[in-house]
């Protein structure tokens, strides 16, 4: 099942409530495919996911969401699962 969170779009939302990010850093040890294949996981498009794992790639961090941290937790908690470095800010 897909995990309800606000995904970084194009249009910020007027209201929104954001206390957290996840963060998403590079490392030696996963693929470009694992990578996207975990974001997709979480309900992001491909493109979405794509675009996060080039930016990880390129800039050795990306966003892959935002909101309050308890909206958060459950995708963080799927990512380290995957064995990504993450982190929750």
């Amino acid at each position: 099942s897909q995990v309800a969170f606000s995904l970084l779009v194009l249009a910020p939302v007027a209201a929104e409530r954001v206390e957290a990010v996840i963060l998403l850093h590079n490392d030696e040890v996963n693929t470009f495919r694992t990578v996207s294949g975990a974001l997709e996981s979480l309900g992001l498009s491909p493109p979405q996911a794509l675009l996060v794992t080039s930016d990880v790639h390129t800039a050795g961090v990306g966003l892959v969401c935002k909101g309050t941290r308890a909206e958060l937790r459950v995708a963080y908690d799927r990512l380290i699962s995957a064995g990504l470095n993450v982190t929750l800010r």
